[in-house]
């Protein structure tokens, strides 16, 4: 029993050695490189000349829902997604507040005219 032991503790330890050599030489594959991204040059929205200001001053109405108390210039995001069964159109600023429409958040219509 003893010689059993004395032949299998080696030859165990060889085994364990072995394996540790396997598991260090393994090579996982190499992580993709990090591309980077372009920058895209900013446009000012001067140098375009559709700044908001220009917007308010061109837009010759304000638009709102029968739905909502909210009232929009019409290229606003939100005023793009009314239903025209559901828009009513303001001419003026007053008009849509004595109507008791407030002024959206979003595209920030003037709250005077």
């Amino acid at each position: 029993m003893l010689r059993l032991f004395c032949i299998l503790v080696p030859l165990l330890a060889l085994v364990t050695v072995a394996s540790a050599q396997i598991h260090t030489q393994s090579k996982t594959p190499p992580l993709p490189q990090r591309v980077e991204s372009k920058k895209v040059p900013e446009v000012k929205a001067k140098a375009q000349g559709d700044t908001r200001q220009q917007r308010v001053d061109e837009t010759k109405y304000y638009v709102g829902s029968k739905l909502s108390n909210k009232y929009h210039l019409p290229d606003c995001k939100w005023a793009k997604k009314i239903s025209p069964k559901n828009l009513v159109k303001f001419k003026t600023v007053a008009e849509a507040k004595k109507a008791g429409y407030v002024a959206c958040k979003v595209c920030k219509p003037p709250t005077k005219d």
